[in-house]
């Protein structure tokens, strides 16, 4: 973009259209389609006291479930059974789950309960009724206290609803509703008061409804009601301390309730709704021993009778039926002979046969049918010890059942019984007959729970969902690295494997660099660095055949090649910390004869070379730390003489040598974390005099000093790994005297070396990371009373503070990656309520606010790899639809960033805030030769790459094309000036460069480092 730029008192600029903020995905990478939604939620679909016996919910020709949908929302879904699965209803909204459980069908609308709150997260529990003619829902109940109105116990009695309820008045009691918000009402208070009856088991018998409830004159007992008020009775009050627990089980119009009596124990009663009609059938196990246990909850009315597991005292618990009379209730099959118990259980019909699951030998499963007598009660299927038969469903013709994680069928015959072999039905869960011949369930899959349909064959297997999905697979990126225009990174676009990419910042521009290992082979690109006048990028792959090697590209698909087979053959030279030094990037790597040693390469092969073998022979040097500062390369390596010291390069084999020896002799001063600031280098090294401890240097031998012996003495100080510079200052974690890491600061003087703040007080540990450096502040995470949460410092004690205790208490939010544009900075947290997802803050704690949930709810898109380019945020991150894929924070940021070096022994440092609208920038002079004169100029950048060669000095580069540039101002070192930017909306997202060049009294045509900045908010 070219466009003639002027200056009055304020910038006018070009202008280009504004970005909406949002965070978005760059584009889809991987469109591999995938199945549309996931299945059932195991941990929130129990109908039942045992998840095993859950099914779908069939209504007008439609399977109903609650499902974790593609944005982690758990909602209520349904199916056709035809390929068709929608979302039928969504109480909360998208971003919130609603816990939907308790789903029956009544009169043609769907009943159920589930969290209804559509701006917090939240426990209360509500009634909702859906209409699938109109498609609405109306929430038809509304408790008072946090766990809502307690919904349970849903069940349908003609053409109203009955269910369990607190108004928060009556406490938990009976209520009924006819769909409507009017006709939800309490229906019976059986217990007058606060104090509630806690109606159980509500179960449907011909015109009448029993269910078990506490009375305030005999405890709990069992009621009845033909679905009136006064039709609504105490069946038999509580005499002889009977208790009816239930489960109830309806046959016709009675039912079979499990009861204690003080003088039989547990046994089953039967009832018809009347006192004369109550009694107990028969006294299963003698005495006041219980002859009918807790596993009632897996009895089934079939074929006439009610199959249930019952203990005589003699034969274990085993297989019993009863038709409610005390003749026809009796004792089946002993099917593990003697004492032992089989514990018949999920009792399911198939065939004019009941089928059940029972331990035929000791901890033995094994799926067994029976006629009801005992000849025909045998053995079907040994699944082998520990074993569980479970999820058993039949149809006509088939019985379908899940064991050792697989779906077996069966036709009732040992020979006709197995695993049927299907793929993607595996771990079948909740399957449930919807036709003469076919299931539906749940299935694992290698993108979590899907939903089935099958018929027990190949061919009739399909996914339930197999209309046109709108999810896709993962493009996993990884190792993204921003240069001056592109954004490098290593993605899976589902045909290739993992290969390089690049983008400018648009799906248009986005596009693989090449595809190093033919097919779906991955070559694993990484550390891209973008380097010289060309704007090159150099990067580690692996083709397969020479192993990891330097690559280059000029980011086109025909000049992405490999550099050089540093190490001859497979074995690879492993290339690592690429450091842009002028036109030549310097980096360790090894080869067969020289070990581990530092090279440049000014991007061809020929121009590749070993810069100095520093640990003679195969040994190894060890290169390391490399950090580029005033045209040179300052890094760590291990000569044998000396150890690991500081050592530098230019570029060139007679230009690298140590810098100075630190701690003479052969153990060395392990210099780390070297970081530089514009006139300086900090690093923590080792000395025998003065332990471990903070030191500095200007690039000379002279220059390099000891900073401050924070442990006074031999003694070490304990440093960390995080470091930062800002506004030339470092600041780093350290443990000194006692206090625990906490953060500190140094201006590279003793006197201006303190610590900032004592945040975990005493010896804990704050444990500062993270830092990272906005203008004027640093942000980092910090361990305090409040867990580890954001902060920010100005660099002075009195400026350092919490800036918000995103997860609320002493639970940690965990915030890092710290990412500045301009003065603010975007992280990844975790505020308990959202996952982990994209926060931003500038500096206050109103304004630390959470910046996009891209996965909606409790999930976590878990974004990551931050990087910057033009004022934009881009990274990682997954969400429901489109997987892990390339995000963007499409916002106009103000951004300001130097490029290059200075140019000149004496050349200064242009520095600039962040150009924000409506504000100005602040442009400064660092340094300079006492006495010079200079010019600022402002223009257009360099297109994709960040400077020019200066035809008129070797070795010096223009950051702005001079011949579209304005002068802004005649200027002198140390100075600083205000750039004044208009509250335009227009001009948002505006880029421009600054430059300036020097007249000194010794030299003509010095220059500084190019400043770079994007108009933004």
């Amino acid at each position: 973009m070219n466009c003639s730029l002027s200056v009055v008192s304020a910038l006018a600029l070009c202008v280009i259209a504004r970005a909406q903020t949002s965070c978005e995905v760059l584009v889809d990478i991987n469109t591999t389609p995938l199945p549309s939604h996931t299945g059932p939620s195991p941990d929130l679909l129990a109908l039942t006291q045992d998840t095993r016996s859950w099914r779908f919910t069939e209504c007008g020709g439609w399977w109903y479930y609650s499902a974790t949908s593609p944005v982690g929302t758990d909602e209520l879904w349904r199916t056709d059974g035809k390929g068709t699965c929608e979302l039928a209803c969504d109480p909360t909204g998208p971003a919130l789950s609603s816990h939907v459980n308790n789903i029956v069908c009544c009169n043609g609308k769907i009943y159920f309960s589930a969290f209804t709150s559509t701006t917090v997260v939240n426990t209360a529990e509500e009634l909702v009724v859906y209409d699938p003619v109109g498609k609405t829902h109306t929430v038809l109940t509304a408790g008072p206290s946090s766990n809502g109105s307690r919904i349970d116990d849903i069940t349908a009695f003609g053409t109203r609803v009955f269910f369990e309820a607190d108004d928060g008045v009556h406490g938990q009691e009976l209520w009924v509703t006819d769909g409507t918000t009017a006709g939800t009402q309490l229906f019976a208070d059986i217990v007058p008061g606060s104090g509630g009856s806690g109606p159980q088991y509500l179960t449907v018998a011909g015109s009448k409804m029993f269910f078990s409830a506490i009375s305030t004159i005999s405890g709990r007992d069992l009621f009845v009601t033909d679905g009136t008020p006064a039709g609504t009775v105490l069946v038999q009050r509580n005499v002889n301390n009977q208790q009816k627990h239930g489960p109830i089980v309806a046959l016709g119009n009675k039912v079979a309730v499990r009861v204690y009596d003080k003088d039989f124990g547990y046994e089953l009663w039967v009832s018809d709704g009347t006192s004369a009609g109550t009694s107990m059938l028969k006294d299963i196990r003698p005495g006041n021993s219980d002859g009918v246990g807790t596993n009632l909850v897996h009895a089934r009315a079939a074929l006439g009778k009610i199959w249930f597991s019952a203990d005589d005292g003699t034969n274990g618990e085993e297989l019993w039926v009863t038709d409610l009379t005390t003749s026809g209730t009796q004792l089946v099959a002993d099917i593990q002979v003697g004492s032992g118990s089989s514990i018949p259980r999920f009792f399911e019909v198939s065939n004019g046969k009941v089928y059940f699951a029972a331990d035929h030998l000791s901890q033995q499963g094994g799926l067994l049918v029976s006629d009801g007598t005992a000849i025909g009660t045998q053995l079907v299927a040994d699944v082998g010890l520990f074993d569980r038969v479970e999820y058993l469903a039949g149809t006509a013709s088939k019985l379908f059942f899940r064991t050792d994680n697989a779906l077996y069928g069966s036709d009732g015959t040992t020979a006709g019984t197995g695993a049927l072999g299907i793929a993607n039905t595996s771990s079948p869960v909740y399957i449930t007959p919807i036709d003469t011949s076919r299931i539906l369930f749940g299935a694992a899959s290698s993108e979590g729970e899907i939903l089935m349909l099958s018929d027990g064959t190949v061919a009739g297997t399909s996914e339930a969902c197999s209309g046109p999905s709108p999810r896709t697979a993962n493009a996993t990126p990884a190792n993204l690295r921003a240069s001056h225009a592109h954004v490098f990174f290593s993605a899976n676009d589902g045909a290739t494997g993992n290969e390089p990419w690049i983008s400018s910042g648009t799906s248009a521009t986005t596009a693989r660099l090449a595809d190093i290992v033919p097919g779906t082979g991955s070559s694993g690109a990484t550390g891209f660095t973008t380097w010289g006048s060309e704007g090159r990028t150099i990067f580690i792959a692996n083709d397969g055949t020479n192993g990891i090697e330097p690559w280059v590209t000029d980011g086109t698909s025909a000049g992405t090649l490999l550099l050089g087979d540093l190490m001859a053959g497979s074995a690879g030279s492993f290339p690592d910390e690429f450091t842009p030094c002028g036109d030549r990037v310097v980096f360790s790597a090894r080869n067969a004869t020289a070990g581990y040693e530092i090279w440049a390469s000014d991007g061809t092969s020929a121009g590749t070379t070993m810069l100095r073998d520093i640990a003679p022979g195969t040994a190894n040097s060890l290169p390391t730390k490399l950090v580029a500062f005033r045209g040179r390369v300052f890094f760590t390596a291990n000569e044998t003489t000396t150890g690991r010291e500081l050592w530098v390069t230019d570029g060139t084999s007679a230009g690298t040598q140590m810098l100075v020896d630190l701690d003479p002799g052969t153990s060395g001063s392990s210099p780390s974390s070297l970081i530089a600031t514009d006139d300086k280098i900090y690093f923590f090294a080792t000395t025998t005099t003065s332990g471990r401890e903070l030191w500095v240097s200007d690039g000379t031998v002279i220059g390099t000093a000891m900073v401050a012996d924070l442990t006074a003495g031999a003694g070490s100080t304990s440093f960390s790994s995080a470091v930062a510079v800002c506004d030339g200052k470092l600041v780093f974690s350290a443990n000194v005297s006692g206090t625990g890491f906490e953060p500190w600061v140094s201006d590279g003087t003793a006197a201006g070396t303190m610590m900032l703040a004592d945040i975990f007080a005493g010896a804990s540990s704050s444990s500062p990371s993270g830092f990272a450096c906005a203008e004027d502040r640093v942000y980092f995470a910090a361990r305090g009373t409040s867990g580890t949460e954001p902060y920010v410092t100005d660099l002075t004690p009195a400026g350092t503070r919490l800036l918000a205790d995103i997860y609320a208490g002493s639970s940690s939010s965990s915030p890092t990656e710290f990412t500045c544009v301009g003065n603010r900075a975007y992280f990844r947290a975790n505020d308990g309520d959202h996952g982990i997802e994209v926060w931003t803050t500038d500096g206050t704690t109103a304004g630390t606010r959470l910046y996009c949930d891209v996965l909606p709810g409790t999930a976590s898109s878990n974004p990551t790899q931050f990087q910057v380019m033009g004022g934009r945020v881009y990274f990682a991150a997954s969400d429901a639809w489109l997987g892990s894929e390339v995000f963007v924070i499409d916002e106009p940021g103000a951004h300001a960033w130097r490029v290059g070096q200075p140019c000149g022994a004496t050349a200064p440092t242009l520095t600039a805030t962040a150009p924000v609208l409506g504000g100005s920038s602040t442009v400064a002079i660092d340094g300079g030769q006492t006495g010079s004169v200079g010019v600022v100029i402002l223009g257009t950048p360099f297109g994709t790459k960040s400077f020019d060669p200066r035809p008129d000095r070797a070795g010096c580069y223009q950051y702005v094309d001079v011949y579209v540039a304005t002068l802004v101002a005649f200027v002198a070192p140390g100075g600083s000036g205000s750039l004044p930017i208009p509250n335009s909306p227009a001009l948002a997202g505006v880029h421009v460069a600054l430059h300036s060049l020097w007249v000194t009294t010794t030299s003509f045509g010095d220059s500084s480092n190019g400043v770079e900045m994007r108009v933004g908010n």
